[in-house]
């Protein structure tokens, strides 16, 4: 059942002081004007909303320089740390829950819930893959693994990575309901959109650039698919080549 929200709903939470607002990667937003108006419109927001009793959290990689909203509302500063056990097997517990499409008294249901309790004790026997779950994103990977049919643990964090790739990067459009089109994109294998990604973020670790304009975002997305789509292209003709050789051998 869809969940509605009245008119005014939002702001009856910040006028009273029960609302709890999260901004989260602050780092994101490009350097330079751009930045300096967002920042310019959460210190009004917090003039507005930030005496009232409402809880802020402000979410960033470290910053060259705080943004002055930070020392005016009086900001305080809390590192993000790895997950401590409990609250892993908490994160656990919940996630798998969560996800489940059938109702939790059903069969099925009542079997992935016990799978919850079958992770926890496959973490305290591989110390490996448990460092790996202190991160919550790779530890909700490894609870998406136990919802499948054949779940297991993975024997090493490159075949973890490569899950999550797969995830994000080839399923992730499907499970959202995406529709595929023709674009070169969408006929790309997983090896070749990982090669196009690793290239992107070489570019962007050699800028260095924690983020780039959409332009050069888009024409160095089309300088590398063209240079995938051409390897592609040759090794289909090499091939053909090769099959058209085998057959006059035989003949």
């Amino acid at each position: 059942m869809p969940l509605t929200m009245r008119r005014g709903f939002i702001e009856e939470l910040l006028d009273s002081g029960r609302a709890m607002v999260m901004i989260d990667g602050l780092d994101e937003v490009p350097a330079g004007p751009l930045r300096d108006q967002v920042n310019k419109g959460i210190s009004s927001f917090l003039n507005t909303y930030g005496g009232r009793g409402n809880l802020f959290i402000v979410t960033s990689r470290p910053l060259v320089k705080d943004p002055p909203f930070i020392a005016d509302h009086k900001f305080r500063e809390a590192n993000i740390q790895p997950l401590p056990e409990d609250a892993r097997d908490a994160l656990i517990r919940r996630w798998l829950p969560s996800r489940l499409r059938p109702d939790v008294a059903a069969p099925g249901g009542r079997r992935i819930l016990a799978r919850a309790d079958e992770l926890i004790q496959g973490l305290k026997g591989q110390p490996p893959i448990a460092r790996l779950a202190t991160t919550p994103l790779l530890c909700a990977m490894l609870c998406a693994r136990f919802t499948d049919d054949n779940c297991t643990l993975p024997k090493s964090e490159h075949e973890l990575i490569g899950d999550l790739c797969d995830a994000l990067i080839l399923k992730r459009d499907a499970q959202s309901h995406i529709e595929g089109g023709d674009s070169p994109w969408d006929s790309l294998s997983l090896a070749q959109r990982l090669i196009l990604a690793s290239r992107i973020a070489s570019h962007m670790i050699k800028g260095p650039h924690s983020v780039i304009s959409r332009s050069d975002a888009k024409a160095k997305v089309i300088q590398e698919l063209e240079g995938i789509l051409r390897t592609r292209s040759k090794t289909k003709i090499t091939a053909k080549r090769s099959s058209i050789g085998c057959s006059s051998a035989a003949a």
